[in-house]
């Protein structure tokens, strides 16, 4: 086996592996915020809806939108999670770091077992 094969071989297992994980997410039904560690709300992501979440004198506004949430504004300065995707399985979160805001997609996985912990 040369060197580029080898290098291939370990390419397709990543890709491979990558595709199982993503196709085995369900779909949440809800999204936690959490402000410094703290709940500041359960919001269902069946309802378009814009949440501003102003404390410690930071602000950012999570935008629910057809069943996805997004970051759509932070004042903090580096943007990562306004650049971040929007979510919407179950365990995936979008984090602004700076202001110390989580927000993560709650549900039930397909084997029932809730896929969310502390």
């Amino acid at each position: 086996l040369d060197r580029s094969s080898a290098a291939s071989d370990v390419y397709k297992r990543q890709a491979s592996s990558q595709a199982n994980i993503s196709l085995g997410k369900t779909s949440g039904d809800s999204i936690e915020i959490k402000v410094d560690n703290h709940i500041y709300g359960v919001y269902s992501l069946n309802k378009n809806r814009s949440i501003v979440v102003n404390e410690n004198g930071n602000k950012n506004i999570v935008k629910i939108e057809d069943g996805h949430a997004k970051m759509s504004y932070a004042s903090c300065k580096n943007q990562v999670c306004v650049h971040h995707s929007s979510i919407s399985k179950v365990g995936e979160s979008i984090i602004c770091l700076p202001n110390k805001v989580i927000i993560k997609v709650k549900g039930v996985s397909k084997d029932g077992v809730d896929a969310v912990s502390n």
